[in-house]
This record gives structure tokens, C-alpha cells and sequence, in this order.
């Protein structure tokens, strides 16, 4: 492994409500299940269930169907927080891959 594997994020254990939790890292290639601007309400819950599956693999579809909504947002709050994931660091990493596909685009025409 090279020194970069160093910069990996890892397992962070937070708390949500009563509950401690052990978060797995996101990662660059994770972007897409939080990162779909006009998404439609089916597709934000589709999102948030992805990203709780991702974060905490253990979990089942039939108990993230049983979170209400106050702990599916405040579990999605936590894995943010657990990853460093902020609105305007979104948006940052957002318009950085976007320049980079409309230069891959450019390219290829």
C-alpha cells in the first residue's frame, strides 16, 4: 500500500440519541448517495437508505424501514458529521468533478 492508503478515514463511533454507533467511512466513490441536486422525494429516501447501508453495513432494509423520521435524520447527521461532510464541502466537491467532466467532455469532442 502506498502512503495514501494513511489518509483513509476510519470507523468513527458516535452517538445518536441513546445509542452509540460505529460509522464506517465514505469514500470519493460513495459521492453519488449524497450528491444528486433535484432529486425527487423518492430518490432523497433511496439516498438516505444507501448511505446508512454504506455507513453501517450490519444494517437491515427492515430496520432502517423502522427508524422514524427524527432518527433517520439524526443517524444521516451523525454519518455526515463521522465523515466531515459539510453543504459547502459538497458543493465544492460537486463543482470540482463537474469541471472535471466537462474537461474530459471538451476532450473527447
Amino acid at each position: 500500500m502506498s502512503e495514501l492508503s494513511k489518509l483513509a478515514n476510519k470507523a468513527k463511533k458516535v452517538k445518536v440519541g441513546d445509542t452509540e454507533i460505529t460509522i464506517q467511512p465514505l469514500s470519493m466513490s460513495d459521492m453519488d448517495l449524497f450528491d444528486k441536486e433535484n432529486a425527487s422525494d423518492e430518490e432523497t429516501v433511496n439516498m438516505m437508505r444507501n448511505m446508512i447501508k454504506k455507513s453501517i453495513p450490519e444494517s437491515t432494509d427492515e430496520e432502517i424501514d423502522k427508524l422514524s423520521l427524527e432518527s433517520m435524520l439524526d443517524l444521516q447527521e451523525a454519518i455526515m458529521r463521522a465523515n466531515s461532510i459539510t453543504e459547502e464541502r459538497i458543493k465544492k466537491k460537486v463543482e470540482f468533478m463537474k469541471s472535471i467532466k466537462e474537461a474530459q467532455d471538451a476532450q473527447s469532442a
